[in-house]
């Protein structure tokens, strides 16, 4: 949601459910910076791994405070230390780190698209994440229904529109781009829709129009082993892997200029000068850090590490 005064509020919801594949998570204890003054804190951080389907996975940041900034208990930090420590993964069942007989825990993540974004060697960098918020474990006992899937149901602003292009012709389909407001600026992020969908929007989907995309989060990937007889000797094994990472568009619509969703000119301005201003800002830590500045410390902030993350399964 945007915090820019008098400016609309917008949905950014992310929700992914299904089998706990694996998990990251660990508590640190850090100097937290809380209403003007400093204080040590257990945080905890990381992702969990979820399976929706057959090479189907998706991973789900966390982070949580101990504290809240009146100095409480922070609820969610229990609620996630909780799930770390109780959850079993896939990969804990197949390492023989499980009770025997158990099943991988069934998870259902409440939270929003997020992006992970730094600057290194290479230039500026930029990944789709989902960042939780809440979590819960799906107790198909107790009467609750497992729905395994991974969607998100999001409003923001048409940066652009244009026809998907392979092989120089055109797919039917349509890729919207969109900058989505966050609660500390904005992300800009790509969406694809369906080809039966794709002249509605090429007729509907204006630059700078506030529209509402839902649909599904794709981050499929399948290993392919293909032998090739050999004229003597062993086969040869080639192997390959078919990909699939996007947000498609499912459905929608667009808001009219007097909706109370509309953002008008001036406030697209002012939110694409916070955008520009996140962007100045990672690319200036990152020239103090080639600099040997001190290396920032905090979450949220796009990784600080100069080595390219491993993103196979980010999502």
């Amino acid at each position: 949601m945007t915090t820019t005064t008098n400016t609309p509020e917008l949905t950014n919801v992310a929700t992914v459910e299904g089998e706990a594949f694996k998990h990251d998570l660990k508590i640190e204890n850090k100097e937290i910076s809380s209403n003007g003054e400093k204080r040590k804190m257990d945080v905890i951080m990381g992702s969990i791994t979820v399976r929706t389907g057959e090479n189907e996975l998706h991973t789900v940041r966390l982070y949580s405070r101990e504290l809240t900034t009146k100095g409480e208990k922070n609820k969610m930090f229990e609620g996630y230390k909780t799930v770390m420590n109780e959850m079993v993964t896939v990969t804990d069942i197949s390492e023989g780190k499980a009770p025997e007989g158990a099943e991988p825990t069934k998870l259902r993540v409440n939270g929003s698209l997020s992006k992970s974004e730094y600057f290194n060697e290479g230039g500026f960098n930029a990944f789709l994440q989902t960042q939780g918020r809440f979590v819960n474990r799906v107790k198909t006992e107790e009467g609750h229904t497992f729905e395994p899937k991974a969607t998100y149901d999001v409003e923001g602003i048409v940066i652009s529109r244009m026809p998907e292009i392979k092989d120089g012709e055109e797919t039917g389909r349509q890729k919207v781009r969109l900058l989505i407001p966050t609660y500390n600026g904005a992300i800009e992020e790509e969406f694809i829709s369906r080809e039966q969908d794709g002249e509605y929007i090429e007729e509907n989907f204006e630059v700078n129009g506030t529209v509402n995309l839902y649909g599904a989060i794709i981050n499929y990937s399948k290993k392919i082993e293909k032998e090739i007889e050999a004229g003597f000797g062993e086969n040869k094994v080639e192997i390959s892997y078919e990909s699939v990472r996007e947000l498609g568009i499912r459905g929608g619509k667009v808001y009219d200029e007097d909706s109370n969703k509309a953002f008008s000119q001036e406030q697209i301005n002012a939110l694409q000068a916070k955008r520009n201003e996140q962007l100045a800002k990672l690319e200036a830590d990152f020239q103090a850090r080639q600099s040997g500045g001190d290396k920032k410390d905090g979450f949220g902030q796009g990784n600080t590490s100069n080595k390219k993350p491993d993103v196979t399964s980010m999502f």
